[in-house]
């Protein structure tokens, strides 16, 4: 990236640390989108770091790798950015705990991302894990 993430408008710095780098398989480069001491939070973790975020990643690549993400609708209000998404791939690898289904599926989520200098302070991800774990035929 030629341009430094804190001169990006809003939108762009979310879809590209929140979205993109995980649809490309590049989370190495998420650190860059977000404050040192930046907080991640989703089911399961709270007050999470950017590299708990980071893993998470690595665990859906590795679990389903045709993973994308797109972003539906977004809100801009002063620092603070919320967007709707869907993820949708097959899950190839074990995904907490569950074991390979070969099956796809698709899920709605909303994030809402705080910003501080420019740059991604606090990051929350919900999404229909539920209605995940149904079309896997888990529940």
């Amino acid at each position: 990236m030629s341009k430094d993430p804190s001169d990006l408008d809003p939108e762009t710095l979310v879809h590209l640390g929140c979205i993109e780098t995980l649809n490309r398989g590049d989370v190495e480069k998420t650190h860059q989108f977000y404050t040192d001491d930046a907080i991640y939070s989703t089911a399961g973790i709270e007050d999470g770091t950017v590299e708990d975020l980071v893993d998470q990643a690595r665990m859906w690549q590795e679990a389903v790798p045709d993973l994308e993400a797109d972003i539906t609708e977004t809100v801009v209000g002063g620092d603070e950015i919320t967007f709707e998404y869907v993820v949708r791939g097959t899950q190839k690898d074990e995904l907490a705990d569950i074991p390979p289904t070969g099956v796809s599926f698709e899920a709605k989520g909303v994030g809402v991302a705080t910003l501080e200098d420019g740059l991604i302070d606090e990051y929350t991800l919900v999404f229909d894990r539920f209605g995940m774990f149904q079309q896997l035929g888990v529940v």
